[in-house]
């Protein structure tokens, strides 16, 4: 998955990233540098279904649904 921040974010500037299930649980966690206003994450760990994607850089915290296809 390739998250692109749209020339917002420093280069360098590091981000987090957490992605939960419907139930509230924590599957995946990442923290990594922006480079090229881009991040790309591995959903290969995850079963198809519905998330909760949050991205978190220092004040700001975004939410969005995703669904993750077979």
């Amino acid at each position: 998955m390739l998250i692109d921040f749209a020339n917002s974010k420093k280069e360098g500037e590091q981000i987090s990233i957490y992605i939960f299930n419907f139930e509230g649980k924590l599957q995946k966690s990442i923290t990594q540098k922006v480079y090229n206003n881009q991040i790309s994450i591995s959903l290969r760990n995850l079963k198809a279904g519905p998330y909760i994607i949050r991205i978190d850089q220092r004040s700001l915290n975004v939410k969005n649904k995703i669904i993750i296809k077979e």
